[in-house]
């Protein structure tokens, strides 16, 4: 089994939650790194064996801004204190001996995609440790999604469950009912329950499109007369790219068990005497 970790929410998540703490030698700002210490310890303990692990960063926008300005516009700048610690994540893999990968130009999700791919031609099972619900598109047979703020495991029943939809459904969901989180309208009036009645009754977005003049409800036959394009232009924002040129081999990230002494060097580094005990050192 492949692990996949979708390591920037995490610090972002650790970030929020994290005490005030800086390292006493410089008052570098240390509390989100002190956190996700933390977080790692707990998910490779819940997320079970592998033989294939890999933390993934963000090193770009897919392009996605050159399709649409206004993708992730929304989102305000990173604060000073944690634009410090960022760095620090791999600081955190690398004493858990988690190996960790980005592509110059992509986000981490399309890397993810490109690997998930890649393991599944391969004959692999795979496991995405995220909380981002785009990662839902990937879900099959072979993937399952371990959501880091729920602690659970969500495969294709879950997502049947909880959204109406088939996972292979999810980004057409996503381009008629939008996502708030990236900036994406989607069309106007369709939420994501009404986007799946729409795709359970007509299976598709071009489906569904090509349906719109015969919908009897007035303001969806209308929303989505007027709004096709933007739909069809939505779903490139939210469809993970899965070829990511350049992106190595799922065989190159071997899982390996953590290093004691690597664990012992990053609470030095941090300077911190509580988080030995946290991680389960012993004095």
């Amino acid at each position: 089994m492949l692990h996949l970790i979708e390591i920037s929410s995490m610090m972002h998540r650790a970030y929020h939650v994290a005490p005030p703490l800086v390292r006493p030698s410089d008052e570098r700002p240390i509390g989100a790194v002190y956190v996700l210490a933390q977080m790692v310890h707990a998910l490779l303990k819940k997320m079970g064996d592998c033989t294939h692990r890999v933390a993934v960063f963000d090193a770009g926008r897919s392009g996605r801004d050159k399709i649409d300005a206004s993708y992730k516009a929304n989102r305000g700048t990173i604060s000073a204190d944690l634009s410090i610690q960022i760095p620090m994540a791999r600081n955190v893999c690398k004493a858990f001996s988690i190996a960790t990968c980005d592509v110059k130009g992509y986000e981490a999700d399309d890397v993810i995609a490109t690997l998930t791919r890649q393991a599944e031609e391969a004959g692999k099972q795979v496991r995405i440790a995220s909380n981002d619900k785009d990662f839902l598109q990937l879900v099959s047979s072979q993937t399952e999604m371990y959501d880091t703020q729920k602690n659970t495991l969500v495969g294709p029943i879950q997502v049947q469950c909880q959204w109406g939809i088939e996972p292979s459904q999810f980004v057409d969901m996503q381009a008629l009912s939008g996502d708030t989180a990236d900036n994406v309208p989607g069309v106007q009036g369709i939420g994501p329950k009404i986007a799946a009645e729409l795709l359970k009754e007509y299976g598709t977005l071009e489906a569904v499109l090509k349906a719109a003049p015969e919908i009897k409800q007035q303001a969806r036959r209308v929303s989505l007369l007027a709004h096709a394009n933007q739909a069809l232009k939505c779903r490139e924002l939210v469809r993970l790219i899965d070829n990511v040129p350049e992106t190595p081999s799922f065989e190159d990230f071997p899982a390996r068990s953590a290093d004691e002494d690597g664990l012992r060097k990053l609470c030095e580094y941090l300077e911190s005497k509580t988080l030995p005990g946290k991680l389960g050192l012993e004095n």
